[in-house]
C-alpha cells in the first residue's frame, strides 16, 4: 500500500466516528469519482459479491432483509457462467438464499446463453470480467435489462485499466464488485461496490453496521479511510507509466533465466490475459532438459517467508509484477556474474562449497543484509540509550502469522579475537532451530579452519570433558563432522584471502543498494514513526532504523528468490546450510 493509504488508516484509528455516515461521505466521494450513481466500501471483493446478491434479493425491504436466507416467494434465481468457478462466490449466492443457474459451458459463454437462463424467478445475472470476454458484456446487460434483470459484475482484479471504475457504470451494469487490494493497492481486507443508487443502499442495509446477512463481513473506519484514499490516487496515479514498469519487472524476471538452459520466457501483454490481475506477465515454461521442475519452483517460493504464490503447473510458472518490489534485486541481477566469478577465484568449489551452495550465503547474506547495514554507519553508530543496569538495548515486537520456529533472527553474529560464526535464514530455512556458538565454540571451529584435526586434541583445546560436550554439540548443529576420529567443517570460512577477493565485488554493489533504498525510504520511515507518536523516543530511532534495514535486505532477498538468483531452496536442507563462519578482522563484516 502507498503510505498514504497506511497514514489514512491510521489516523482513521485515532478517532472516533458514526460509522454509516462515514460510509455514505466516502461513497459519494468514490461515486462523483467514477461516475457511478452510489458506491460502497465492503470488506473485499467476495463480501461485496455476496451482499449485490442479498440486494438483488431484498431491495431496500427491511422486513425481506432480517427474513434472508428465506426469500419467500421473491425471485431467487442467479444465472451464472460456468466459466466462472469460483465457488466461494456461487456460496455466497446460496447462503444468502438464492439458487444459481448455471449456463454455458467451462470453456465459452454466450449472450443467448444468459438470455435462455432468464426467467420470471431470475433475480440477478452475473457475469465474471475475468474470464469472459468482455465485448459480451454489453449485450449481456441488454438482454438482461430487456427483462427487468439487474446485473451483477465481478471485477474483482480488473484493476487496472482505470477505465473499468468508470466505464462499466456508464455500459448500465446494476452493480459492480472490485477487490480493494491488487491494482487498487487499498486495505488487503477491502472492497468496492459501484452501480445504481437503490441496489447500493440495499447492499449497505445488508451489511455492518446494521443488521443484515452480512453483519459479520465489518468493514472498519481504518478500511474505509484507506481504500477512499487509495481510490483518489488511483485516479491520479500515471497508469501508463505504472504499466511500463510493471513491463520492466516482467523483463527482470526473464532476464534473470535467460542463460539458464531448459527455460524459457514468454509474456501477455497489459489486458490480454484474462485473470487474474489485468497487468502484463511473464511465463516461465521449463523444458524437460531444465535444472528445475516449474512444481518443484512452486513450491519453494510459496514455502519461503515471505510466502510467494505462483501460478505453477507441470510445465510453466506463471509471475505477475504487481507485488515485486522495485530496484534491490535488479542490482545483484545486474551484477551476479561478478559475484559468481569472485567466488569460484576464492575456491571453494574445491571444498565442496559449489555455487548453488555458495549463492545462498554470499548473496542474502553478504550483498543482500550485511552490506545495506555496512553502508548506514550513521545508523549504527549511534547506540541505543545506556539502561540502568549498564547494557544498552532496545525492544521490539513482530506479529507475524507464521508458525513460531519461522520467527527467529535473520542473521545473528559474534566476534571475538579469532573472528566469528554467523547464522543464517530462518525466513527460508525454517528447520533451523540450532544457536550460535559461544566463545568455546567459535574456538573449535577455528582450530580447524586450515585442516581436520583428531578429537581428542581439539577437546583437550578447549577443555577436556566440557570440550567434549562442546563438540557434541557442534555437530548436532551441523558446524562439524566426526569422520574416524578427525574433525573437520561442514561450512565454509572466510579467511581474509577470500574476503580480499570478495569485497571489492560486493562492496559497490552494496553501495548501489544503499544509494536505491535510501531515496525517501528513511526520511519516509521518521515521519511515519513521528505521526505515531514516537517521537518522544527519538533516541531509539537508529535501533528502529536497524529493523527499517534489515527489512531492506528481507524484501530483496526475497525478490532474488522470486526472480530465481537464488535457486529453489529444498525444505530437507541440512541445518549447516544455515551457517558461515569468519576467521579474523573481516571487512565483509565490519566495513
Amino acid at each position: 500500500m502507498p503510505l498514504q493509504v497506511v497514514e489514512a488508516m491510521q489516523d482513521a484509528s485515532r478517532h472516533f466516528v458514526h460509522l454509516n455516515e462515514f460510509q455514505e461521505k466516502a461513497g459519494e466521494r468514490i461515486a462523483e469519482l467514477t461516475g457511478a450513481e452510489a458506491a460502497f466500501i465492503c470488506a473485499g471483493a467476495a463480501s461485496g459479491m455476496l451482499l449485490s446478491g442479498a440486494a438483488c434479493l431484498t431491495g431496500t425491504d427491511t422486513e425481506a432483509i432480517q427474513r434472508l436466507p428465506d426469500i419467500g416467494d421473491r425471485p431467487n434465481q442467479f444465472v451464472i457462467s460456468l466459466v466462472d468457478g469460483h465457488y466461494y462466490v456461487h456460496q455466497g449466492f446460496e447462503v444468502s438464499g438464492g439458487k444459481l443457474i448455471k449456463v454455458g459451458t467451462r470453456q465459452s459463454i454466450t449472450p443467448q446463453d444468459y438470455a435462455d437462463g432468464i426467467n420470471e424467478q431470475t433475480a440477478a445475472v452475473v457475469f465474471f470480467l475475468g474470464s469472459q470476454p468482455p465485448e459480451q458484456l454489453p449485450e449481456v446487460v441488454e438482454v438482461a435489462h430487456q427483462r427487468n434483470v439487474p446485473v451483477i459484475v465481478d471485477a474483482a482484479a480488473q484493476l487496472p485499466p482505470r477505465s473499468n471504475m468508470t466505464d462499466l457504470p456508464a455500459m448500465g451494469v446494476d452493480l459492480t464488485v472490485f477487490s480493494g487490494g491488487k491494482g487498487l493497492f487499498g486495505p488487503q481486507s477491502s472492497g468496492l461496490v459501484l452501480g445504481k443508487k437503490e441496489l447500493v443502499k440495499a447492499c449497505a442495509l445488508n451489511s455492518n453496521p446494521f443488521s443484515g446477512i452480512g453483519r459479520g463481513m465489518k468493514v472498519g473506519k481504518e478500511e474505509i479511510a484507506g481504500l477512499l484514499t487509495a481510490v483518489e490516487l488511483f485516479f491520479e496515479m500515471d497508469e501508463e507509466a505504472l504499466i511500463q514498469e510493471w513491463e520492466r519487472r516482467c523483463q527482470v524476471v526473464a532476464d534473470a533465466v535467460r542463460d539458464v538452459e531448459g527455460i524459457e520466457a514468454t509474456f501477455t501483454r497489459p489486458f490480454e490475459n484474462k485473470f487474474p490481475p489485468a497487468s502484463p506477465l511473464v511465463h516461465l515454461r521449463f523444458g524437460d532438459n531444465a535444472p528445475v521442475t516449474a512444481p518443484e519452483v512452486g513450491k519453494g517460493l510459496e514455502e519461503g517467508t515471505p510466502s510467494i504464490l505462483a501460478s505453477a503447473s507441470e510445465s510453466s510458472l506463471t509471475v505477475g509484477p504487481q507485488t515485486l518490489q522495485d530496484g534491490e534485486a535488479e542490482i545483484i541481477a545486474a551484477h551476479l556474474d561478478e559475484v559468481r566469478d569472485a567466488v569460484e577465484r576464492c575456491g571453494f568449489e574445491e571444498r565442496g562449497f559449489g555455487w548453488d551452495f555458495m549463492r545462498w550465503i554470499v548473496l542474502p547474506v553478504f550483498a543482500g543484509n550485511l552490506g545495506v547495514r555496512r553502508a548506514y554507519p550513521e545508523v549504527f553508530d549511534i547506540q541505543p540509550p545506556l539502561r540502568p543496569d549498564g547494557n544498552r538495548w532496545f525492544f521490539f515486537g513482530i506479529a507475524a502469522n507464521g508458525p513460531p520456529e519461522q520467527a527467529g533472527d535473520w542473521c545473528k553474529m559474534s566476534s571475538d579475537n579469532l573472528g566469528g560464526v554467523g547464522s543464517f535464514g530462518t525466513p527460508f530455512l525454517p528447520k533451523l532451530t540450532c544457536s550460535l556458538p559461544d566463545s568455546e565454540g567459535r574456538k573449535a571451529i577455528h582450530s580447524l579452519v586450515k585442516r581436520p584435526r583428531p578429537v581428542d586434541d581439539v577437546i583437550r583445546e578447549i577443555g577436556g570433558e566440557d570440550g567434549r560436550t562442546k563438540i557434541a554439540e557442534l555437530i548436532e548443529a551441523g558446524l562439524l563432522a566426526n569422520e574416524e576420529g578427525m574433525l573437520h567443517l561442514t561450512v565454509p570460512v572466510f579467511t581474509e584471502k577470500e574476503d580480499g577477493i570478495l569485497h571489492p565485488v560486493v562492496a559497490p554493489i552494496c553501495q548501489k543498494i544503499v544509494e536505491h533504498s535510501r531515496k525517501k525510504g528513511a526520511t519516509e520511515l521518521k515521519n511515519m514513526l513521528d505521526s505515531m507518536g514516537f517521537n518522544r523516543l527519538q533516541n531509539q530511532y537508529p535501533a528502529m532504523y536497524g529493523l527499517f534495514l534489515s527489512g531492506i535486505s528481507h524484501g530483496c532477498v526475497a525478490a532474488m528468490v522470486e526472480m530465481g538468483l537464488l535457486g529453489t531452496p529444498s525444505t530437507d536442507m541440512d541445518r549447516m546450510w544455515g551457517w558461515w563462519v569468519w576467521q579474523g578482522k573481516s571487512r565483509l563484516v565490519s566495513d
